[in-house]
Order: structure tokens, then C-alpha cells, then sequence
């Protein structure tokens, strides 16, 4: 520094990425034999997209099943995302219609995207079933760069069946201590649904 003056600003590019941390570095002065050191820790600005929860429940009686995807972490730049339905316990056709589609975020939006799952109901006593629900291939559509995906990119849709069979039936205890002498024993046979 010359002399009179305390203090100058030394001008560091930043570069923006698609890498989804925070970035740090080290900043290094030496004066008369001292280094004196700064670290500088760039904030991520790239959001993460993906499901609210884990599991996911509905009724096979509703019309819809509604899942929740959301842009956390970052409102720059637009970004799309893929969503698509897989078979587990359930299958389209039968019990629900497969959903493939493209959720998109502007520039500035950071609102959850509600997808809706068309669910078939029978009349069938069938149980629960299940359908995976999976995000890929994200996109900052602002820069042209893919979006690595973390977090939340796959979840589960639980369809509670909302029929009731015969049920279960069975003795409610299984060991029964009766005297020879009593003539008639009652036992409690219990159904559940």
C-alpha cells in the first residue's frame, strides 16, 4: 500500500456453477515475513428439487392423488425437472394411471409444482398398494446445464385400499385352561378387518 493509504479493495472473480454446495477458498497475504490468512465461502445458490416427504397416502376412492415436488435453496435461473410414475405393489392400469411429466420453475419461482395421479378404484378387497414416484434428468434451463439431483428424488405413493373382505378370523386366546367337569366351555372367536 502506498503511503497515506489504509486500505484497497482487491477484486476476485466469481464464477457461478451448477455444483450444489458451498464452495470455500483461501486467501493468502504476506507482508514483512507474516502471512496472514482469509478463508472466503461462497453460498450455493442452486436449488435442490424434490419431494416434500418420503411416503405419500391416499384412498383408492379419491379421483387423484396429489404429490408435492419443491425448489428449495435458490430462486436464479429456471429449472425443470422430470417426474415420472413406476409399478411397486400397484399397477397402471389397475389400480392407477402412470404420469409422465416435465415440472418447471421461471426465474424468481419458488412455489411447490402439485402433480396429480389419476387412481383407478375396484371393488376388490386387495390391501394396500404402492407406486414409485421418481424425479430425473434436471435442468437449469436458463444456463443450458444439467441440475444434479440430491436429496428427496424418490418417494412412495401408499393407496390404502377402502374395501373390507371377510377379515381375519381367529380364536382370542390361543390357550384355554378348562375344568372336565363344567359341561360346556364358551371360546371367543374374533373377525378383523
Amino acid at each position: 500500500l502506498g503511503n497515506g493509504v489504509s486500505s484497497i479493495q482487491i477484486p476476485v472473480t466469481i464464477l457461478d456453477d451448477t455444483n450444489m454446495m458451498d464452495l470455500s477458498f483461501n486467501l493468502d497475504l504476506v507482508s514483512g515475513g507474516t502471512t496472514n490468512r482469509a478463508t472466503a465461502t461462497m453460498l450455493d445458490n442452486d436449488p435442490l428439487l424434490n419431494f416434500l416427504i418420503q411416503n405419500f397416502n391416499t384412498l383408492e376412492s379419491e379421483t387423484f392423488a396429489q404429490v408435492n415436488v419443491s425448489r428449495i435453496g435458490g430462486s436464479a435461473d429456471a429449472f425443470t425437472v422430470d417426474f415420472f410414475t413406476t409399478d411397486g405393489t400397484a399397477l397402471a392400469g389397475v389400480n392407477y394411471t402412470s404420469v409422465v411429466q416435465t415440472l418447471t420453475w421461471g426465474d424468481g419461482d419458488t412455489g411447490i409444482k402439485a402433480v396429480q395421479i389419476p387412481l383407478i378404484d375396484n371393488l376388490f378387497t386387495n390391501g394396500s398398494a404402492t407406486v414409485g414416484l421418481n424425479l430425473s434428468n434436471g435442468r437449469n434451463t436458463t444456463r443450458g446445464t444439467q441440475l444434479i439431483l440430491s436429496a428427496l428424488t424418490n418417494a412412495t405413493l401408499n393407496i390404502n385400499d377402502d374395501e373390507f373382505g371377510p377379515g381375519l378370523i381367529q380364536f382370542a386366546v390361543t390357550n384355554f385352561t378348562i375344568a372336565e367337569d363344567i359341561g360346556n366351555a364358551s371360546l371367543t372367536v374374533t373377525r378383523t378387518n
